[in-house]
Parts: C-alpha cells; sequence; structure tokens
C-alpha cells in the first residue's frame, strides 16, 4: 500500500500545478482585459476632457467678444 503512495502523490501535485497554472493563465487574461478596459476608459476621459475644455475656451471666447460688443 505504502508503494503506491508516493506515485499517488506525484499524480495529485501533477495536477494541482496544472490546476494552478490554468487558474493562472485565466487570472491573466482577466487582468489583461481589465487593463484594456481602463485604457479604453481612461482614452474615453481624455477625449471628455478635450471635448470640455474645448466648450470651456470656446464659451469663454464668446463671452470676450460679448464683452466687447457691450463695450
Amino acid at each position: 500500500m505504502y508503494e503506491n503512495a508516493p506515485g499517488d502523490y506525484a499524480s495529485a501535485l501533477s495536477r494541482a500545478n496544472r490546476k494552478a497554472a490554468d487558474s493562472l493563465k485565466e487570472l491573466v487574461s482577466v487582468m489583461e482585459d481589465w487593463d484594456e478596459t481602463m485604457q479604453v476608459l481612461a482614452d474615453g476621459k481624455l477625449v471628455q476632457d478635450i471635448k470640455e475644455s474645448g466648450r470651456e475656451a470656446a464659451h469663454g471666447k464668446f463671452v470676450k467678444f460679448e464683452k466687447l460688443l457691450d463695450d
């Protein structure tokens, strides 16, 4: 009975290592997807910030133009 124990242990260890490797691959994939999602969101935020700053700049110029007309 004890003669089979080392083989059983090695087999169980091998299965555990494969499961751990598969889990690690899945985790890396999820992290890559998360990173890509965050980059897309950051790019979208950057675009939104640019649009808003453009609106603010345009509004500021319009207000200055109105002041010139009032003077």
